[in-house]
C-alpha cells in the first residue's frame, strides 16, 4: 500500500513540475522603470513629497487609493503637490508615483451643460463624458492675431 501511495505522489509531482516548467518557458518578465517618492508632510489641499527627482511642473502624481495631485513646487530634494482629490486618507510615509503625464481635461461639445470637477470628471450623475479630445489645463493662450476682435464692450 505504501508503494502505491508513493507512485501516486510521484506522478502528481511530475505532473505539477511539467506545468511549472511550461509556465516558466512561457513567462516573459517585463522590466518597467518607475519613480516613486514618499509623502513627508500632509496639509490642507497640499502635500510635500521627497524622492521624485525627475518630476516636472504640472505633472500628475498618483497617491495610494488612486488619488491624484499635480506637482507645482519642484525642488531638488522635495516637491510640493496640490491635491486634486480629498486628502483624509493620506499620511506621512505613504508612497507616491510619477505618472509622466500633465493634467489634461476633456474638451468639446460633450461638456456643454455638464458639471465636471477640476480633472474633468463628471459630477452631475449623467454618465461618463463622451469627449474624444483632451487638452492640457496649462497651455499658452492663442495669439492675439488668431482671436476674434472685440466688437461689444462689457
Amino acid at each position: 500500500m505504501a508503494a502505491m501511495e508513493t507512485d501516486t505522489l510521484r506522478s502528481a509531482l511530475k505532473a505539477t513540475f511539467r506545468v511549472l516548467d511550461r509556465n516558466l518557458e512561457e513567462y516573459q518578465p517585463v522590466l518597467e522603470a518607475r519613480e516613486v517618492g514618499v509623502i513627508i508632510y500632509v496639509g490642507p489641499g497640499a502635500v510635500r513629497v521627497r524622492g521624485l527627482r525627475g518630476v516636472k511642473a504640472d505633472e500628475l502624481i498618483e497617491f495610494p487609493g488612486g488619488l491624484v495631485g499635480m506637482a507645482f513646487n519642484v525642488g531638488r530634494e522635495e516637491t510640493g503637490v496640490v491635491l486634486l482629490d480629498e486628502s483624509e486618507s493620506l499620511g506621512a510615509g505613504d508612497e507616491v508615483e510619477r505618472t509622466n503625464k500633465v493634467l489634461d481635461v476633456p474638451v468639446g461639445e460633450a461638456l456643454l451643460g455638464r458639471v465636471v470637477d477640476g480633472m474633468g470628471r463628471p459630477l452631475d450623475d449623467l454618465g461618463p463624458l463622451r469627449s474624444e479630445k483632451r487638452r492640457p489645463v496649462d497651455r499658452p493662450a492663442p495669439a492675439i492675431m488668431d482671436r476674434l476682435p472685440v466688437t461689444v464692450p462689457l
